[in-house]
């Protein structure tokens, strides 16, 4: 009987710190979230670097209609502004928003590659050329 009860007391003590831990960690990873949502970046604390992710939810939230038709029309194109926001929300503030938001996993990794595709990067700073007109078949 003594046995049983020390493996009980046992099994008691272990999930309790294990829990103990688990809120800890939990505790964390929400105070490292709000100071992101604050605007506050934890990584490198360049306050000119910092994101303000409440604005870009705000902003998010003006873009949705352009989200759904998206997907549910087949548009392929998103603007720039919402795609910026996309960008900034998902890579700084809440990387799983859309998921968050009824999108599939699918669905999210779709809108982030397109609109990272669309974003233009340092080597498209360069001068545009007119593009070259179609060629014609001679037949």
């Amino acid at each position: 009987m003594s046995l049983l009860m020390s493996l009980a007391c046992f099994v008691v003590f272990a999930t309790a710190t294990r829990d103990l831990a688990m809120k800890a960690k939990q505790h964390q990873d929400l105070s490292i979230r709000i100071s992101r949502l604050q605007g506050k970046n934890s990584d490198d604390n360049n306050e000119e670097e910092a994101v303000n992710c409440w604005d870009s939810l705000l902003e998010l939230k003006s873009c949705s209609n352009e989200i759904v038709l998206f997907f549910l029309n087949g548009e392929s194109h998103l603007g720039h502004e919402c795609c910026h926001v996309i960008y900034v929300f998902t890579r700084n503030c809440w990387p799983a928003l859309l998921t968050s938001f009824g999108f599939t996993v699918e669905e999210t990794n779709i809108i982030r590659g397109y609109c990272d595709a669309a974003a233009p990067s340092d080597h498209d700073k360069a001068p545009a050329f007119a593009p070259l007109p179609p060629a014609k078949c001679p037949i």
